[in-house]
């Protein structure tokens, strides 16, 4: 055979591998628009929306791999991830902010924690007192905490320090709020939930005026070891066998809970619209179970300003227990307040949250 037909034919082949992998690279784009695009999309009337939000980082890190193979096979389709992803951009911050922080003075020191039972609950920890004595030492004005209860031996230093201790007497739910701030009356918002999680508000004066802080729980996954078992071994050998089998069980335990989440999310949202109608700040924070880019955060901050995305740094994952790494625990403020600096505590390991500290201003 001629040379120049060897070479045509080894020229078609490079081309048709290189259509394949532009095609290949398309279809991880419009999977990673897809998951995108599940925000707006309610759980409740497609159920795989919420489980597909879970699955943004490993998208975007797929079709960050396309970018150095481009460079070294054909430079000019680098723009098809770059172009893919930056249309993505908006979401993408959200999820990992950067290059944020002021040194402006603040005037609110926010904190948010799932203690897990003040750490009582935590594999091998029988000490409850070090987190209350971490939160002490923070001199936060306001500390919006789930998993808590109301034992003397971990209210009383609190109080002791200076704070009110805010719970209503009728909640189902573990929530509390502690503040320095003059405090007014709490209660709960009515969210459907069959479980102790729940959400209570709790108002208090910020100056001359009223600040309504809401403490929100959001319903869990309810994992059980087994199933917490069965996604730390498909994470280690994702070919082993039964991998397929034990991937399917745990999807099919947790999609139903997304749209219950989803309802309560929106009554969430409702109550903070009474409250920005009625000229009050707000802050809502606490344990979302949910990660940035779901419906679930989309939807409760609507009218709101996520304080990680205003001035925060990096992905920032809070629940750190069974390899499972994301950022479930928020703090919203309304447009009246102004996040300065906000962060993830990870000097407090009694749980298996970290908190998150957010710093504001007028």
């Amino acid at each position: 055979m001629p040379a120049s037909k060897k070479r045509t034919k080894t020229g078609l082949v490079g081309a048709a591998l290189v259509n394949l992998c532009a095609g290949v690279n398309l279809g991880a784009l419009a999977l990673l628009w897809a998951v995108v695009a599940c925000q707006w999309v309610s759980p409740a009337v497609v159920s795989w929306c919420g489980v597909a939000c879970l699955t943004l980082p490993f998208l975007v890190f797929l079709n960050l791999l396309f970018i150095p193979f481009w460079l070294i096979v054909r430079y000019r389709y680098t723009l098809i991830p770059l172009v893919g992803i930056g249309l993505c951009s908006s979401v993408l911050y959200g999820y990992c902010p950067f290059l944020n922080g002021s040194d402006e003075e603040a005037t609110l020191k926010v904190i948010t924690y799932n203690t897990h039972g003040w750490g009582a609950h935590s594999v091998g920890c029988t000490d409850t007192t070090s987190i209350v004595r971490w939160l002490i030492d923070s001199h936060a004005d306001i500390l919006v905490l789930n998993e808590v209860n109301t034992l003397k031996k971990n209210v009383e230093p609190l109080e002791a320090a200076g704070y009110t201790h805010m719970r209503p007497s009728d909640s189902r739910s573990t929530n509390s709020v502690y503040t320095r701030l003059p405090a007014l009356e709490c209660g709960t918002v009515g969210i459907t939930t069959k479980s102790t999680n729940g959400a209570m508000y709790a108002r208090m004066l910020l100056g001359s005026d009223t600040l309504t802080v809401v403490a929100v729980h959001l319903e869990s996954f309810d994992i059980s070891p087994d199933d917490r078992d069965s996604y730390v071994e498909v994470m280690k050998n994702p070919t082993s066998d039964g991998t397929k089998g034990r991937s399917h069980a745990l999807v099919e335990h947790i999609r139903p809970v997304f749209a219950r989440r989803a309802k309560q999310a929106v009554e969430v949202r409702d109550f903070v619209r009474d409250e920005l109608e009625r000229g009050h700040h707000v802050i809502l924070a606490g344990d979302f179970n949910d990660v940035p880019n779901s419906y679930a955060v989309h939807t409760i901050r609507e009218e709101l300003t996520d304080c990680y995305r205003a001035a925060g740094n990096g992905v920032g994952f809070t629940f750190h227990e069974s390899l499972m790494y994301f950022r479930i625990d928020h703090i919203l403020c309304s447009p009246s307040l102004h996040p300065l600096r906000t962060w993830v505590d990870k000097t407090i390991g009694r749980s298996d949250h970290y908190p998150v500290v957010s710093e504001l201003a007028l």
